[in-house]
């Protein structure tokens, strides 16, 4: 089946289908149902009209943060040239490609697809036109009540907000003083506001030892989902690569 399934090292399936997980929390079945809802609603479709699964469109090189982790380099004028991106004419031309081919998802990535909030509206408008389901990924900052109730208004499926440890170990990953504290109130904004919001984690050696307490912490703000993202060797990620990497010890420890 054609759909795609993130993978998290805190939770693992026996033979008989049971659940085991190292912590006691909701975190691990709300994660299965969303896994087995998204599988199911997905055989409904006939298979003639299925289109991709998911298509990922980075709007935006532009980052107002300069995360270690980064594999597009956003934010970094040197290696991009922000004139060169596409103007929501352009833009309106790939949205009704995207329209025409009825993926399952859309998902609108970055960089920080709130630098370019004009193409983000206009991108959930023509989706909502063509009863396509429509994710947003953010690091947070720009997310205000404004925004949360416009996003509100559009239908958005989800929104995923990165947070990759608790206080210090968020901002120095992120290399930005009080990241934690602006996307953990985007959480709160976007959850006040109806919108589902998920997390995303990228295991890394100033955060692993911490997890059991982080995971506590994501699920006192009602998100129903924790993302591990790999750390992959591309862009920012290469250079930061050795300062990040897990060792086959700690991985250990970590899973």
């Amino acid at each position: 089946m054609p759909f795609y399934v993130y993978i998290y090292p805190i939770i693992s399936i026996n033979k008989r289908g049971q659940v085991k997980n190292r912590m006691e929390s909701k975190i691990a079945n709300m994660v299965i149902s969303n896994i087995l809802d998204r599988a199911h609603s997905y055989e409904k479709i006939p298979y003639w009209d299925r289109g991709p699964e998911s298509i990922y469109w980075d709007i935006t090189y532009r980052c107002n943060l300069h995360c270690k982790h980064c594999l597009n380099n956003a934010g970094d004028r040197f290696s991009h040239d922000y004139d060169q991106e596409l103007s929501l004419d352009d833009a309106s031309k790939l949205i009704r490609q995207i329209a025409e081919i009825r993926p399952h998802n859309l998902c609108i990535c970055g960089g920080e697809p709130l630098l370019r909030y004009d193409l983000v509206k206009q991108i959930l408008r023509g989706m909502k036109q063509a009863g396509i389901p429509t994710n947003m990924v953010s690091n947070g900052w720009l997310v205000t009540d404004k925004v949360a109730k416009e996003l509100k208004k559009s239908d958005i499926q989800s929104v995923q907000i990165s947070l990759d440890g608790l206080g210090y170990e968020h901002d120095l990953f992120r290399e930005q003083s009080g990241a934690f504290d602006r996307a953990v109130e985007a959480i709160r904004i976007l959850t006040d506001n109806g919108i589902m919001v998920v997390v995303s984690f990228c295991p890394n050696r100033y955060n692993f030892h911490n997890f059991e307490a982080y995971a506590s912490f994501v699920d006192s703000l009602q998100c129903p989902m924790i993302r591990m993202m790999p750390l992959t060797p591309l862009g920012r990620g290469r250079q930061n690569y050795d300062e990040l990497k897990l060792t086959s010890e700690e991985t250990y420890l970590f899973v």
